[in-house]
């Protein structure tokens, strides 16, 4: 390539990163997407980019950048990889691994990986990662005892993939999500009644599951 031009700069950056001096990445990506915008070489950029956040720990810059890729991109040599970035991301905010810079963001590491999952969904819908995402959100709404936020988590997820493997799983989430969010007797009976009719639900389609857990 010719000095200048945006595949001359690219291989620079290809290069640094194969050196793994990712911090430099980051400074020669952000030059290069400003002076070649619209080049096919950004496409590749902004993945080194974000990849090379991603190694320092930088997550939210990290997500930052495969978000432009997968925005800028739809369906480019990247858009797979992007994907699964975005998934590496919002595992490691929900285990607390963040990184931040330029001040503190106001919001919980939790919330900023369901949002993630949720926007993982968003950019594939029917795919298998989108699959993965939003079954990954029900569930650690659940473990957290979020359970109005669960039970829509996995009603939408049953709406998305009703022939997952993990249909009988969400729907027994869902019903179980729904029941303990009854209070008790001085209380409003909705959930009690909603509950109800997603064990039948349940019975009916997986007779064999609900037998196992004394529906």
């Amino acid at each position: 390539y010719a000095e200048g031009t945006g595949g001359y700069s690219l291989r620079q950056i290809r290069q640094t990163y194969d050196r793994q001096d990712y911090g430099k990445v980051a400074k020669l990506a952000k030059k290069h997407v400003k002076q070649f915008a619209g080049d096919p070489s950004c496409e590749e950029t902004y993945f080194l980019a974000a990849e090379s956040q991603a190694a320092q720990g930088n997550y939210y810059k990290a997500y930052d950048q495969y978000e432009k890729l997968l925005n800028q991109y739809p369906g480019g040599e990247f858009f797979q990889a992007g994907l699964e970035g975005e998934y590496e991301c919002a595992q490691a905010f929900m285990t607390g691994k963040r990184k931040l810079f330029g001040g503190p963001i106001h919001i919980k590491a939790d919330e900023e990986a369901i949002m993630i999952l949720n926007k993982i969904a968003a950019h594939a819908p029917g795919t298998d990662i989108a699959e993965k995402a939003l079954f990954e959100a029900a569930e650690f709404h659940y473990s957290e005892g979020n359970y109005l936020e669960s039970a829509d988590a996995y009603d939408y997820f049953l709406q998305s993939f009703t022939r997952s493997p993990h249909a009988a799983h969400a729907m027994l989430r869902s019903a179980d999500s729904t029941y303990k969010l009854y209070g008790g007797a001085k209380y409003d009976d909705t959930p009690l009644l909603n509950a109800r009719q997603k064990y039948e639900s349940f019975a009916e389609q997986f007779p064999r599951q609900a037998d196992a857990v004394d529906v």
